[in-house]
């Protein structure tokens, strides 16, 4: 569940203690690679159509990429 970007990451930082140290920095290591990945390719998509569409039709991209951020 840590290294997995979903909403049950506040629960899973209730179980921090129970795994090894290292298995801990590897699956929040492995959350923020995936979470990074995800906005690079949300960047992507945006660059390619703020160039052809007004800003109010990415409403919902920039939406989508500030939940990505505040995971």
């Amino acid at each position: 569940m840590l290294s997995t970007p979903a909403r049950e990451f506040p629960a899973a930082l209730a179980f921090v203690v129970v795994p090894a140290p290292g298995e801990v920095a590897a699956a929040l290591e492995e959350r923020v690679a995936s979470l990074e990945a995800r906005l690079s390719d949300l960047d992507v998509d945006l660059a390619a159509t703020a160039e052809f569409l007004p800003r109010l039709f990415l409403v919902e991209s920039e939406y989508q990429r500030a939940m990505v951020m505040a995971r």
